[in-house]
């Protein structure tokens, strides 16, 4: 979708970011992704945060193919995914940011929203990989190898050693 508004770098880097934040909502279980298949193709995915506590399902970010107009997927996939929260009890569900036309199919109206970058002051703490990111850790390794990328592959091989390093000393 965004080859041609953005450089194959930044889809690079954001396709990175994405698949990092859905491995964190996956391990904390809070990760609603439900799929839109054609035969064996897959047309549609639509991730949310399931905050079971606050009985809220906030939509993040979706992904389908393109130039299919006669199915809407985009408001079948949403549809979808309310009728889900409402079975599973949640609450509140947002549609997430953004003014795509079919959302306001689902709608009571808009909201101005806010954004805030949050930042660690103890930056060695920052780089630190939690045990339960190292599988995630690890895959990125290999396609940083995969894509021959030595000068990431190095760094993100010396981030995997030290947090490997902090907690067997933590576990001392």
């Amino acid at each position: 979708r965004w080859e041609g508004d953005l450089s194959s770098a930044r889809i690079e880097y954001l396709t990175a970011q994405y698949a990092l934040f859905l491995d964190r909502v996956w391990n904390i279980g809070a990760l609603y992704m439900p799929t839109l298949w054609q035969g064996e193709e897959m047309i549609g995915a639509l991730s949310h945060v399931a905050d079971r506590d606050g009985r809220r399902m906030t939509s993040v970010f979706g992904a389908r193919r393109m130039g299919n107009e006669k199915l809407d997927i985009g408001r079948l996939q949403r549809g979808l995914a309310i009728e889900h929260a409402i079975d599973e009890g949640f609450r509140f569900y947002d549609l997430g940011h953004g003014d795509e036309t079919y959302k306001y199919n689902f709608a009571t109206g808009d909201r101005k929203l806010a954004y805030m970058e949050v930042t660690r002051r103890n930056m060695k703490a920052a780089h630190m990989i939690p045990p339960e990111y190292l599988g995630s850790a690890m895959r990125r390794l290999r396609r940083l190898i995969d894509r021959e990328d030595i000068k990431g592959a190095t760094a993100a091989a010396a981030q995997i050693e030290k947090a490997l390093a902090a907690w067997q000393q933590n576990r001392g």
